[in-house]
């Protein structure tokens, strides 16, 4: 913080860099291939809580995030219990104590 001063009168600035925070969708298939656990690695990351990268699709780094929240529906169940495709959102939150 700095102290300037307007029209004679002490004002502070402050800079702040703000939160960015992210939402994803994603879907996986367990009866097909990736079973009932395939979401136990991003919760076993999740409960770290530290900032983890995040790489795109195409290999570019969009930064450090924090895991939040790991939100999951499962649906379509067959009769044995099991379900056919899961559904879940991912919410992380931009890191800028690594900058």
């Amino acid at each position: 913080m700095t102290n300037i001063e307007l029209n004679s009168y002490k004002a502070f600035f402050s800079t702040y860099k703000g939160g960015e925070s992210l939402n994803l969708s994603c879907k996986t298939l367990p009866f097909r291939k990736d079973g009932n656990k395939a979401l136990d690695g991003l919760y076993a990351l999740a409960s770290l809580r530290v900032s983890l990268p995040l790489v795109s699709g195409m290999g570019d780094y969009l930064g450090r995030y924090i895991i939040l929240n790991i939100i999951e529906n499962m649906n379509v169940f067959d009769n044995s219990g099991r379900f056919f495709y899961q559904s879940f959102s991912l919410e992380l939150e931009k890191d800028y104590e690594d900058l």
